[in-house]
């Protein structure tokens, strides 16, 4: 599939598959954060490593307002289900918009 692409690409892709681990469970937030890595830089030796760097703090992001939600939903129900239908939408969006900037 990559093998008419530059030899940065290739690599990348080779470390990425023998590191399952390291690419984040959507494959469309890598490949988003991939290409913004390959269109920013002319040296693309370093690029799994910016790769694992910026998945990095997506991860954290999501971790943290994961985390904030989890506390949010353990509210005594009196509290939880007037609560949650306005603030998990606007949770979801701060989760997750930010990682499309």
């Amino acid at each position: 599939m990559f093998r008419d692409f530059p030899p940065a690409v290739l690599r990348t892709a080779t470390f990425l598959d023998a590191h399952p681990g390291a690419v984040c469970h959507s494959p469309l937030e890598d490949a988003v954060a991939l290409c913004a890595i390959l269109t920013k830089q002319a040296d693309w030796s370093g690029v799994a490593q910016h790769l694992h760097a910026a998945r990095s703090e997506r991860v954290s992001h999501v971790q943290a307002m994961t985390d904030k939600m989890s506390r949010a939903a353990r509210l005594p129900t009196v509290v939880g289900n007037p609560l949650l239908p306005f603030v998990g939408p606007r949770n979801c969006l701060a989760t997750y918009g930010a990682l499309h900037r």
